[in-house]
């Protein structure tokens, strides 16, 4: 009979997340805040950083992070042309 899993048993965390998905979000508010360039070259710099770091170091969301790094880049070309 199969084991299932109690309900006070813990669901181990997954460390290294927190970087991949903080630039997943710096991306996304990068490009809804687009009419404001200030704020979308600031977010989109610390996103790409964020991203970079959380690929290098190898963490468990490196998908959010490739995702991150593609928002981010996407807001800081598209603001880059149009300015």
């Amino acid at each position: 009979m199969p084991k299932y899993r109690e309900i006070n048993d813990e669901i181990p965390p997954q460390h290294g997340t927190e970087l991949s998905t903080a630039s997943l979000i710096l991306g996304i508010i990068a490009l809804a805040l687009m009419c404001i360039w200030q704020i979308t070259i600031t977010l989109s710099i610390v996103g790409v950083v964020l991203g970079i770091i959380a690929i290098i170091i190898k963490s468990s969301g490196r998908n959010l992070a490739i995702a991150g790094l593609i928002c981010n880049i996407a807001a800081l070309t598209t603001i880059i042309l149009l300015l």
